[in-house]
């Protein structure tokens, strides 16, 4: 082959390698902290508390990871506003999994519900972003503080079945300090 085919045939291998690569990287590559999200997983919702360091309400449940998979695997818990057309993920509502087996188990609290009152979605999100488990919570004023049930929620329910805007992942639990005051505190975040 002349040295001229070679370097043509070296440079198309090296386009296809470093292409395929960049197809193979993982969804989160840009985040400060290198995570997967995890390709199997179940989950339960289970309530809703008042976090006052937070200012929100958060949402507790556990997630269990299943076969398929991935090492420093973890899942997203998405908040879905009833006006909003997407819904929010941010990154400090990542939970990883304490390794990589079938069967690890993440407890988690997560501050995803703003104290205004009204009905949010919250999801548990594997795989592609794929909805594993939901929950409808009813932000409401009962005896003059606020209060939200929560009720289980179909994955395909109209309030959920929307497109998910996600921020990197950092490995905080809380939310940052708004307008420079006290806050980045939840309590009852893990």
């Amino acid at each position: 082959m002349p040295a001229r085919g070679l370097r043509a045939t070296l440079l198309t291998a090296a386009l296809t390698t470093a292409a395929t690569l960049a197809a193979a990287a993982p969804a989160h590559a840009a985040d400060p902290i290198a995570w997967n999200m995890a390709p199997c997983a179940t989950a339960i919702l289970s309530e809703a508390q008042w976090d006052q360091g937070a200012r929100m309400f958060v949402v507790n449940g556990v997630a269990t990871q299943c076969a398929p998979v991935a090492s420093s695997g973890g899942v997203r818990i998405a908040t879905y506003k009833p006006t909003a057309a997407s819904a929010s993920a941010p990154g400090y509502n990542v939970r990883l999994f304490p390794d990589a087996t079938p069967g690890a188990t993440r407890p988690f609290g997560v501050a995803a519900v703003p104290p205004t009152v009204g009905e949010y979605g919250v999801c548990v999100l594997a795989g592609a972003q794929e909805r594993v488990v939901c929950a409808l919570v009813t932000v409401s004023s009962y005896q003059g503080r606020l209060v939200a049930p929560m009720s289980p929620l179909p994955v395909d329910a109209p309030l959920v079945d929307k497109p998910v805007v996600t921020t990197p992942y950092t490995g905080a639990l809380a939310p940052p300090a708004k307008d420079g005051g006290p806050g980045g505190t939840c309590g009852t975040c893990f």
